[in-house]
């Protein structure tokens, strides 16, 4: 659970800007705790940066554009609710296609887990 808190801390700005995430990924208490983030990092940086500037650069402050998303690529822990036929990991010559069974437990990259969890045949552990 503290993991989970750890990580909602530091995506807090890239969640609160996707309000999909908060609504489906977030329970009410995890809402709760992104939203109160969300605030305390403004204020902030509202006193500790954005009053130290000149004027004409404090809309920066305010493009959520800028804020930086979580990095895809890295490995979670992954179990899975259901059983997957032919599931296929790697790419090109080092593609190999697998059966998953439900209950099974793996380290992979967000990304080839991505679909199995949007699909609810897998969840983060």
């Amino acid at each position: 659970m503290r993991t989970r808190l750890c990580k909602i801390r530091d995506q807090a700005l890239h969640l609160s800007s996707q309000q999909h995430l908060l609504h489906t990924r977030l329970s009410a208490a995890e809402k709760v705790f992104c939203e109160d983030m969300v605030k305390l990092l403004g204020t902030h940086l509202s006193g500790a940066v954005l009053d130290q500037i000149p004027p004409r650069y404090k809309s920066l402050g305010q493009d959520k554009s800028i804020t930086a998303g979580p990095r895809l690529d890295k490995h979670v822990f992954v179990v899975l609710t259901a059983e997957v036929p032919g599931f296929s990991v790697g790419s090109g010559v080092d593609e190999l296609t697998v059966d998953l069974q439900k209950g099974d437990c793996f380290v992979m990259s967000y990304l080839t887990a991505r679909p199995l969890i949007e699909q609810g045949q897998a969840r983060l552990m």
